[in-house]
């Protein structure tokens, strides 16, 4: 394996190990309990992936390249000792270990493998069009800093921020405009503590 395959090869492991929780935040449920949004399926981004590779074979096929490659390892060098089972860990580890995997007669094969696993979670995860996006807004007007957070996955509505203003819940600025002004960490924090009282609410 040469040296651009290496750098290749380690780039892609670090992007399945941060891309890879991504996935299992797309497969798991954010419909609202309650509020105006109530029983309405949550808006998810669209993917280039092909639709009739679902999201969760996306992920198993990643997870199984992973362990395959960390089982291969294991076996062609016993000395290196045990590996972690969960897959972003698995990643971090065969990271660690790409000197090793480039003396390995598979390494090319491996490489390949791995970094179009790596290429296909990131397109699920953050489609090509989205990742020249502009920056978030910081500090917008509540309809300006609601959209921003629905595109961030959050449940938000603007009489949802409207009511936290006035209860005071999260601290607001007035514009010379007239516009109420709001940080848009204050809402996901918001978003993040009124799912959590939902979901105890169910339990």
């Amino acid at each position: 394996m040469d040296d651009q395959l290496m750098g290749m090869l380690s780039k892609h492991l670090l992007n399945l190990e941060n891309d890879l929780p991504g996935l299992d935040d797309l497969l798991l449920p954010r419909q609202a309990t309650s509020g105006e949004n109530a029983g309405k399926p949550p808006a998810r981004r669209g993917s280039k992936v092909p639709l009739v590779v679902s999201i969760l074979d996306v992920k198993i096929e990643a997870e199984r390249t992973l362990h395959r490659w960390v089982g291969a390892l294991l076996r062609a060098v016993p000395e290196v000792g045990s590996a972690p089972m969960d897959p972003p860990a698995a990643a971090r580890w065969l990271f660690g270990q790409v000197g090793m995997i480039s003396e390995m007669p598979w390494a090319g094969m491996c490489a390949e493998e791995i970094i179009g696993q790596a290429r296909l979670v990131s397109d699920v995860v953050m489609p090509p069009e989205e990742k020249d996006a502009p920056d978030p807004l910081e500090v917008g007007g509540v309809r300006e800093i609601v959209s921003w957070a629905r595109n961030l996955g959050a449940q938000a509505s603007t009489r949802s921020v409207y009511r936290w203003v006035e209860r005071g819940v999260i601290p607001s600025e007035l514009a010379p405009d007239g516009r109420v002004l709001v940080r848009l960490a204050d809402v996901l924090e918001a978003c993040r503590d009124q799912r959590k009282h939902d979901v105890a609410q169910v339990n």
